[in-house]
């Protein structure tokens, strides 16, 4: 008859156990020097070593010649306990005999000395099950046992046994088995076996495991059963545990806000007939790993994955604010809750719980609001970086002669000591002085309809070609007159009708809410050689980055079938005066 693997493969000697050094280290002494306790309480989850490490102590304590405390495996009394004819250890299921009378009848056989070994051996398992009744009947036998008398209790919920049951034994907690031993354990079986089993393969099985090396042994033979390598997407395809990189496509989609990404990532798992339940548990630990690795400088000694997986998810993490990973974090957790109710509907619990992820303004808890509010405040900290690069000052900074900061709103002059208004301590750079800046589109559904201003006008008429009417090579704008010397006719240019929808994509971009907030308050107009948007003057500080630019450009290529470069666009003030320094506190950094 075929044996299962996890058994042929059973451990025979302490040296065997995988990931439990803790516990047959102390064995292997005890029973080195003789010093074997009569009781002995072996608690952890299952597929640990627990059974296992009870029969190799039975027959370590009967064996006729032991070997630095391990069963020598050949004498008369290791032979009888491996095929499991000795009537001296005894093995009971505590689940199916828990009453008293059992006790009982382990009680009255004590009295009797072993038949052919050197001691009985009793060994219960999943004694937790015992009622109440049999626990108290084993108390008395269990504290002061004959000499010839080794009880050895095994459980998996050690909280449930009686506090007298566990003073009187010598307790020893087995360890969830870690990956690597588990997947040292499985290659070495393939090996023996002729099973061809891949690395990645090996890893999924050990993680999908959760540290049981049997449920390991028992996934390796059922993936080999058809006698073909075992590969890691054969191993998914089996046990049905989702595709990590799905997992992560779900999380990108959240990030970026693409609810068509998200139905279809839930669509997909939904069709394959794989577990959604399990697909979502998967994307909590997900969440769980992205948190591990923005809080710790050694995420590697926390997270079973492999260096490829880790370095996948530490790039995916750097894209998540600390913010926005509690929340989807906490959001994804009580989805799994409700997907663990009987009649759930899964699906539908997934998809709604996504769209949540994806947008906190759906959400009124503090996550969601926290959320939000870091979102604003990172796009404040990107427009004041983009205000000192383009050597423009904050309307609430302020600068002295020597250009240290002022105590004042005001921007002091360069030579006088006094303060003096902004229009003319901070006079318009003059186009050479700007080479950073380009065409911006920016107009706000109200003024798609307006006519372009005059300063707008003289903006685009700079950037025209001489041959399209702008102004000569050379000529240069008269100074604060807002028209292009030399051009009574600026280049023709209309309002740019899809302004609101550009707006709209720019702030569909998570953190960027801020900036498209501005820039709907502006007006854009399309000439012959680029875009024009024009802002009141108190705004043009907070927009006019490169960086910006840069995201314009990249929607502006998408709305008109071209590739629109920054330098086409082009920011400006409706007045043509710098911003006031009053009356934007709530924007001081």
């Amino acid at each position: 008859m075929h044996l299962a693997l996890y058994r042929k493969w059973r451990p025979q000697v302490f040296a065997d156990v995988y990931g439990q050094d803790h516990v047959t280290s102390v064995l292997r002494r005890e029973v080195a020097t003789g010093r074997i306790s009569h009781a002995y309480l072996f608690c952890g989850s299952r597929g640990t070593g627990k059974t296992s490490c009870a029969k190799i102590l039975a027959k370590a304590v009967n064996c006729e010649a032991p070997h630095d405390g391990e069963p020598c495996g050949e004498c008369r009394s290791c032979l009888l306990v491996e095929d499991g004819s000795a009537t001296d250890v005894l093995e009971l299921d505590a689940a199916s005999n828990n009453s008293v009378e059992n006790v009982r009848d382990i009680r009255d056989e004590v009295v009797y000395t072993p038949a052919a070994l050197r001691r009985r051996v009793y060994i219960i398992d999943e004694v937790h099950m015992l009622s109440t009744a049999a626990f108290n009947a084993l108390l008395k036998t269990l504290e002061e046992p004959p000499e010839h008398v080794v009880f050895i209790l095994a459980t998996t919920e050690p909280h449930k046994l009686p506090a007298t049951i566990i003073s009187r034994c010598q307790r020893f907690d087995f360890r969830r088995v870690d990956n690597a031993s588990i997947v040292r354990r499985l290659t070495e079986i393939a090996g023996a076996e002729g099973i061809t089993l891949e690395e990645g393969a090996a890893t999924l099985i050990a993680r999908l495991s959760q540290g049981g090396m049997r449920d390991a042994i028992s996934t390796l033979e059922l993936c080999a059963g058809d006698g073909e390598p075992v590969t890691e997407e054969k191993v998914r395809a089996v046990t049905g545990a989702s595709d990590r990189g799905l997992v992560m496509r779900a999380a990108l989609a959240v990030l970026e806000r693409d609810t068509e990404a998200m139905f279809e990532v839930i669509d997909r798992v939904y069709t394959a007939s794989v577990d959604i339940t399990v697909f979502w548990s998967d994307l909590v630990g997900l969440y769980r790993d992205m948190l591990v690795i923005k809080s710790t400088k050694n995420p590697g000694a926390y997270l079973d994955l492999t260096e490829s997986e880790l370095e996948a998810t530490a790039a995916l993490a750097k894209k998540f604010s600390d913010e926005a990973l509690a929340l989807h974090s906490e959001l994804a957790d009580e989805a799994l809750v409700r997907m663990t109710r009987a009649g759930s509907q899964k699906r539908l619990i997934a998809e709604l719980t996504l769209v949540r992820m994806a947008n906190p303004r759906l959400g009124g808890d503090t996550s969601a609001l926290a959320e939000r509010v870091a979102a604003l405040e990172a796009a404040v900290q990107r427009l004041a970086e983009g205000a000192r690069h383009s050597g423009q000052a904050l309307p609430c900074q302020t600068q002295t002669a020597e250009g240290e900061p002022g105590e004042s709103g005001v921007q002091t002059g360069t030579g006088d000591s006094g303060a003096v208004p902004d229009s003319e301590a901070a006079p318009a750079p003059a186009e050479a002085d700007k080479p950073h800046e380009s065409l911006h589109d920016a107009a706000s559904p109200a003024g798609a309809g307006q006519d372009m201003p005059a300063d707008a006008q003289s903006v685009a008429a700079q950037d025209m070609p001489a041959d399209s009417g702008g102004s000569a090579a050379g000529e240069t704008p008269k100074s604060g007159s807002g028209q292009a010397a030399g051009s009574p006719e600026a280049d023709e240019s209309a309002p740019y009708t899809r302004w609101a929808d550009v707006v709209e994509r720019y702030g569909s971009t998570p953190g960027c809410e801020g900036e498209a907030g501005f820039l709907g308050l502006a007006r854009a107009y399309r000439g012959k050689s680029g875009f024009v948007v024009v802002f009141e003057a108190a705004m043009l500080h907070f927009v006019d980055s490169p960086d910006v630019k840069a995201r314009l450009a990249e929607i502006l290529s998408e709305f008109e079938g071209r590739a629109v470069r920054p330098h086409e666009i082009k920011f400006t003030a409706a007045d043509g005066k710098p911003a006031p320094a009053d009356g934007f506190d709530d924007f001081k950094i």
